[in-house]
């Protein structure tokens, strides 16, 4: 079984659920929890991507994570963020891309 059921496809748009990454800034360790919905070209890349969403969170968790802290705790960071992403996640992808990238929780701690 996986984790919490099936992931939620609503048309091209994919619930990715919550990534928490650790981060370093000056020093210390920080941690950037987010949760993020992914826009696709299509249903069938939101269901495709459904289908690897383990690996989806690994890719978010990579982008997030190769990152120093001060690239992170702003909005214009944000912006990056969600830019980097999509060009990940489209890179897995076997066919279709993703579009846009929601975040619809951010928290830099």
């Amino acid at each position: 079984g996986g984790e919490g059921g099936s992931p939620i496809v609503h048309g091209d748009l994919l619930d990715v659920g919550r990534v928490t990454a650790s981060t370093v800034q000056g020093g210390e360790l920080h941690y950037v929890i987010l949760t993020a919905k992914i826009k696709f070209d299509a249903p069938e890349t939101a269901q495709e991507a459904a289908k690897n969403l383990s690996r989806l969170k690994d890719v978010i968790l990579h982008v997030v994570s190769v990152r120093p802290g001060e690239e992170l705790d702003d909005l214009q960071d944000q912006e990056r963020l969600r830019e980097l992403i999509k060009q990940e996640v489209s890179a897995k992808l076997p066919g279709g891309k993703a579009e846009e990238v929601y975040f619809t929780q951010y928290v830099y701690q």
